[in-house]
């Protein structure tokens, strides 16, 4: 890892390796080896905050060659760079996926946590960061065929799910919800309303914050 990252003690605390991630992100466990069994070879980030994720898939699934991270906090996306920067297999991306008019958006952050950027802000708890995100579209973007997708991106899973026609043509999702959806009865009705063209595998979603759907 390049020496400048070292300096930054918050970013260190969201690096580790698979097997370390077996300890600390148990539900993730079965979820990679299922990628792994199905052999993905393309995969999304939607709030990758410091590649974490993307670390221990190309660490996992060897399989895997390309990588698309969205980030939009600056700070999280700089050290994703810098780690990423000799890897051809991954390309970053420093904007929020979110679906309006508007061209950017402020960032609200909840009790320091640092992969807890939102453009939603959920109570008083959030306060504005000062930080402004570029917001996209899925569609904006030129991706070939993606096998698996992943959105954490601290409550705008609804927009995303509402609005967007490109997650209906991706084999595997993983959600991390947030807010309302954070209810399990309320997310896997909203999921099985809104998601018409994948099935959730009940095997491995954790309700309520962790779901995976596959497609039909």
């Amino acid at each position: 890892m390049n020496s400048h990252l070292t300096n930054t003690p918050e970013h260190q605390h969201w690096q580790f390796s698979y097997d370390q991630w077996k300890f600390r992100e148990k539900h993730y466990v079965d979820l990679v080896e299922y990628l792994n069994k199905n052999k993905i070879k393309s995969y999304i980030d939607l709030g990758a905050n410091t590649g974490g994720v993307c670390s221990v898939l190309l660490e996992s699934i060897e399989s895997l060659e390309k990588c698309y991270l969205f980030e939009p906090q600056s700070t999280n996306f700089e050290f994703m760079r810098n780690k990423f920067q000799d890897d051809s297999r991954v390309t970053c991306h420093n904007f929020g996926i979110f679906y309006t008019d508007q061209d950017h958006i402020e960032l609200f952050r909840c009790d320091n946590n640092i992969g807890g950027y939102t453009a939603i802000k959920h109570n008083d708890k959030f306060d504005p960061t000062g930080d402004v995100m570029e917001v996209r579209k899925l569609e904006d973007f030129e991706f070939s065929e993606i096998d698996f997708l992943k959105i954490d991106v601290e409550g705008s899973e609804e927009n995303i799910i509402l609005n967007s026609s490109y997650i209906n043509n991706v084999k595997f999702i993983e959600l991390e919800l947030h807010e309302r959806l954070l209810d399990e009865v309320v997310s896997r009705d909203f999921l099985e309303k809104n998601m018409k063209t994948h099935s959730i595998v009940n095997e491995l979603s954790c309700f309520p914050s962790h779901v995976f759907l596959e497609k039909k």
